[in-house]
């Protein structure tokens, strides 16, 4: 009796700590000069622009704590963002690496072959397609 009230004791202690460390995840710190991304708060009650982005920017972090962010075109907001509000954003060439996609140079040979490719069919049907009356003349 006493070994099935510690181990439902403990069971149960297990999922509290599991509920707790799923809510309290510990966030992420952004360092000055990180480009970021802002959730936009004010579209999140609407129902008429569901289909808006829900993330504004590129931003870039001017100062830690609750953070201070700067536009592009170097426009300082007044108000300091809670880093809830807040995301990085990946770099294209990044992206590609942690997804396992091919780099450009793939997609520039590949655009040249499929070319080739075209043009080669192109002077086949094209020769395919001539009439015997132009083939002897010259032109």
């Amino acid at each position: 009796m006493r070994l099935k009230i510690e181990s439902k004791v403990e069971e149960l202690q297990q999922k509290q700590k599991d509920y707790y460390n799923k809510r309290n995840v510990k966030r992420e710190t952004y360092q000055i000069e990180d480009k970021i991304m802002k959730y936009n708060a004010s579209k999140e009650k609407q129902w008429s622009g569901k289909l808006e982005e829900k993330w504004i920017g590129p931003y870039y972090i001017l100062m830690n704590g609750s953070y201070k962010i700067k536009e592009i075109d170097e426009r300082i907001l007044k108000t300091p963002i809670n880093g809830n509000l807040l995301k990085n954003i990946m770099i294209k060439k990044n992206l590609n690496q942690w997804c396992g996609l091919p780099d450009e140079k793939y997609y520039q040979t590949l655009k040249l072959r499929l070319l080739n490719e075209n043009i080669v069919n192109v002077r086949r049907k094209a020769s395919i397609l001539v009439p015997r009356y132009f083939s002897d003349k010259k032109i």
